[in-house]
């Protein structure tokens, strides 16, 4: 499998349309939608301390992380 990690994210990768991977592709659209929302939204004094929490790692992934997902 190491092997083929170059086709990680290709058109050629044979996980890529699982059901999981779409989620993930999903959920990162819709956190880079919330981050913008955030930052046009709140006030100057508060931008840096929103930047902080919005920066803070999502460290599930896999079987792990599915549990937490909505």
């Amino acid at each position: 499998m190491a092997r083929f990690r170059f086709l990680r994210g290709s058109a050629l990768d044979p996980f890529a349309w699982t059901a999981e991977r779409r989620a993930e592709r999903q959920l990162i659209r819709d956190y880079e939608a919330l981050l913008r929302e955030a930052m046009r939204t709140v006030d100057v004094p508060r931008r840096a301390q929103a930047a902080q929490l919005l920066a803070l790692p999502q460290r599930n992934y896999g079987r792990v992380g599915k549990p937490s997902l909505p």
